[in-house]
């Protein structure tokens, strides 16, 4: 007769493995939670869309909060020697950033029981980024850790020594808009999150770093760096507040995710060159001086992105602006934006190459059925702006004689103030940056997808005023920029051609007699230099 199979008792087990994730994070992640290559699967080194698994930085992220427990023990430590419990960690665009706050939350959750405050600039980035990935990796770990967690839609709690999920155990989503539910958080363990923290508003930085714990409190910040003022900027470039801050540079060297993308890396080094800021930024994850001809800041486009659009209460009107291109290596590009009287909202944008000869047709079908999708009306103030050069000014006529309240628009003609701006296009440009500057301009989440955002912000980083004009200022044309290796800003003029200040025409020609080119010439959108 076979001997009694002795029970196994859950909960001693989770309370063993608990005792060792307090000062193993790294095991808890790979053992626990699964966030390994298992047999017979690739590494992530060779296949970078294993977005789960551990990359270098994520294992120093880790280890450094780890310190800060091992530290306050007694125990050696690993890589923050001095068991500071700020972390501040700087990085490229794409090495899974917000992956690694979620695997903190994860340990600390798991090892303490305690309060987790989550914050970013707004709580769209909450609950469509850090939460997801919570849950990602939650289904990804073994079975009986699994049911521990309780994840609601601004909310986590873990389960308490009663099996029931703890009220004082959780984790909570808060945002710039609700300060004063951050103000003097306290418990005996708390782990204190800020994703995307360039674009955190300073005045919320004091409420955020009052949080106190009684015996460990952990903060840590992660962001691009896109500015070199405030207080994430200070904690990697002024010694004075640099030297509480343990910090993480997400380096090539640490990142087998964005190693691993040589073509992309490549792709927008011969784009924009290796020394511009849109590079050093999201390439590299490095501080960037602004080009002194730069038009437009790339902290002014992270503010539009991370700052929450609310109505001013006038009346919206839409916009469609096309920048029209015959195939080839150019794209035609549409782009649907909300106008209020103060401000813009960046809805969506759209890039095709069409075949040439098509392009004029295929374009203008397409605008008509973006005009309809939208439900768009000239009688509410609607419009369409088309760049008139080249395929532009057949996809005029068509949508024209089509009755849509078309808007002429060609970048060389004269400005509405010869004084001020040499042509359109100029005069598109300065307002189009004056309104990125003031705080004006505002990109909804999803206007272009995830792995669009690096080209729009380089196109948008590439555009730059001519030096050595006096009388006014002026932009680099785009056969200038062309000379110069900076790759056509299709995306960029799309958005700065929704500052058109023309009124729209009216047609009644027969779109049948529209004659369609085959070839093109695009390169004179700039007109000539005055």
């Amino acid at each position: 007769m076979a001997a009694p199979t002795k029970k196994v008792d859950n909960k001693q087990l989770i309370a063993k493995a608990q005792q060792k994730a307090r000062t193993d994070p790294v095991w808890f992640a790979r053992e626990i939670l699964q966030l390994k290559a298992l047999p017979g699967e690739e590494t992530l080194e060779s296949n970078p869309t294993r977005s789960w698994e551990l990359d270098e930085w994520t294992v120093e992220l880790l280890e450094a909060a780890a310190d800060v427990v091992r530290y306050h023990e007694g125990l050696p430590t690993k890589v923050n020697h001095d068991g500071l419990n700020q972390i501040s960690v700087r990085a490229m665009h794409g090495p899974g950033k917000t992956f690694g706050l979620a695997l903190l939350m994860h340990w600390f959750g798991f090892s303490f029981k305690c309060k987790m405050p989550m914050t970013a600039p707004k709580m769209d980035q909450l609950k469509r980024r850090l939460w997801p990935e919570f849950r990602k990796i939650s289904g990804r770990a073994i079975p009986s850790y699994q049911g521990l967690t309780e994840v609601n839609g601004e909310t986590i709690y873990w389960r308490g020594k009663k099996g029931k999920f703890d009220p004082d155990h959780w984790a909570f989503m808060e945002t710039a808009s609700r300060p004063e539910n951050l103000q003097g958080l306290h418990d005996d363990y708390m782990l204190v999150g800020a994703d995307e923290a360039t674009g955190i508003v300073e005045p919320l930085w004091p409420v955020i770093l009052s949080s106190t714990a009684n015996i460990i409190g952990i903060f840590v910040i992660i962001a691009n760096p896109t500015k070199l003022q405030g207080t994430f900027a200070d904690t990697h470039l002024k010694p004075m507040v640099a030297k509480s801050w343990y910090k993480i540079h997400v380096s090539l060297d640490k990142t087998a995710r964005v190693r691993a993308k040589k073509r992309w890396l490549e792709g927008m080094i011969a784009k924009y060159g290796k020394d511009s800021p849109v590079v050093k930024i999201r390439c590299y994850g490095e501080f960037s001086e602004e080009d002194d001809n730069q038009l437009i800041s790339m902290s002014w486009l992270e503010r539009s992105l991370v700052t929450d659009w609310s109505t001013d209460g006038s009346l919206p009107r839409y916009r469609l602006s096309v920048d029209c291109a015959d195939g080839g290596g150019n794209f035609s590009v549409i782009t649907h934006a909300l106008h209020e009287n103060s401000q813009v909202l960046l809805k969506k944008q759209y890039q095709y190459n069409f075949p040439s000869g098509d392009s004029v047709v295929l374009l203008s079908s397409e605008v008509d059925r973006l005009w309809d999708k939208f439900g768009m009306s000239a009688e509410n103030g609607d419009d369409i702006v088309v760049d008139s050069l080249g395929v532009g000014a057949g996809v005029c006529s068509i949508l024209a004689a089509n009755g849509r309240p078309v808007v002429n628009y060609k970048g060389g003609a004269a400005s509405d103030n010869k004084d001020l701006y040499r042509c359109r296009r100029v005069q598109s440009y300065l307002v189009c940056r004056d309104y990125y500057r003031d705080g004006k301009m505002f990109f909804d989440p999803d206007f272009v997808d995830h792995d669009e955002w690096d080209d729009l912000y380089g196109q948008l980083c590439s555009i730059r005023i001519r030096p050595g004009t006096e009388r006014f200022e002026d932009l680099l044309t785009k056969e200038q920029m062309r000379i110069q290796g900076i790759t056509s800003p299709d995306r960029a003029d799309s958005i700065a051609m929704q500052f058109a200040t023309q009124s729209p025409m009216h047609s009644v020609v027969d779109p049948a007699s529209i004659l369609v080119l085959t070839t093109t010439e695009t390169s004179r959108y700039d007109g000539a230099l005055s």
